[in-house]
């Protein structure tokens, strides 16, 4: 571990890159090698860590769907897949902590999921231990899948293991429900329920340190806003500002000043 030097990181980096592999994938292999590089430096067995800089990654292309358009997908998914869904676009559960969720961690009568330490699988953060609240609704749909399983979610081929991924049908519902961008099927995965979660929350006004716990992020994170806010294409068409419309406004104002003899009430802009 010595040995590995800023010419090391650099010249791995490369041949990664001429192997084809992507930016975001060889960043997290060189994250994990910088925190194999800071225990080595914590236990004195080196003497100093080289300065990595990650490769330069492509802004991912990200938007949740608008309500209307998560309905329709919801329609068209299986009902376990559909509850599962669900679950994480009303709780923010991240998807490998949806899927692997035990109904001794769910308390239907209250409406509370509690995500901690189970079967030795511990939460990502310590921030990640908390108690999730949900609504009736939820409620309702988790009731119906029984509780003939240890996980709530089991899987297809091994019920006695949990769901790992439900792709190819989360794909075909989108497909069938027609929603699009650009002419082509929207790209939305179980990993973006989270951020639909966060998104919808921001919407409604709820304090982003609010959301912050809820999702179990750090009181001072930047996480939560840099990743997680993703404005459906409604909102954003709502915001939009057209000059026409403006001026159609402070038209109709004038004239309401000119035959009352008063300014209007919130001023002429």
């Amino acid at each position: 571990m010595g040995k590995i030097d800023n010419a090391a990181v650099m010249g791995y980096q490369g041949k990664r890159r001429e192997e084809g592999v992507k930016a975001v994938t060889i960043n997290t292999e060189v994250r994990k090698l910088r925190l194999m590089l800071n225990w080595c430096l914590e236990k004195r067995l080196i003497t100093q860590r080289p300065k990595i800089t990650d490769l330069k990654e492509p802004p991912v292309q990200t938007e949740v769907p608008t309500l209307d358009e998560l309905l329709r997908i919801l329609e068209h998914l299986p009902l376990r897949h559909r509850v599962l869904t669900r679950l994480m676009c009303e709780t923010g559960l991240r998807a490998s902590e949806a899927m692997k969720l035990k109904w001794e961690q769910v308390d239907l009568p209250r409406g509370l999921i509690r995500i901690t330490s189970i079967d030795g699988i511990t939460p990502k953060t310590e921030h990640s231990n908390l108690e999730v609240n949900m609504g009736d609704g939820l409620a309702r749909d988790l009731a119906s899948l029984g509780h003939d399983q240890a996980h709530v979610f089991p899987g297809f081929r091994d019920p006695t293991k949990p769901m790992d991924n439900y792709r190819k049908s989360l794909k075909s519902a989108i497909i069938k429900s027609g929603v699009q961008r650009f002419g082509k099927p929207m790209r939305f995965t179980a990993k973006f329920g989270r951020k639909a979660f966060t998104s919808y929350q921001w919407l409604r006004g709820t304090p982003l340190e609010l959301i912050r716990k809820m999702v179990g992020h750090s009181p001072n994170s930047r996480v939560t806003e840099a990743n997680y806010l993703h404005m459906p294409a409604e909102s954003v068409r709502n915001a939009v500002l057209d000059l026409d419309v403006l001026a159609d406004e402070l038209k109709w104002k004038w004239q309401q000043m000119a035959t009352t003899k008063k300014p209007p009430e919130g001023g002429l802009l």
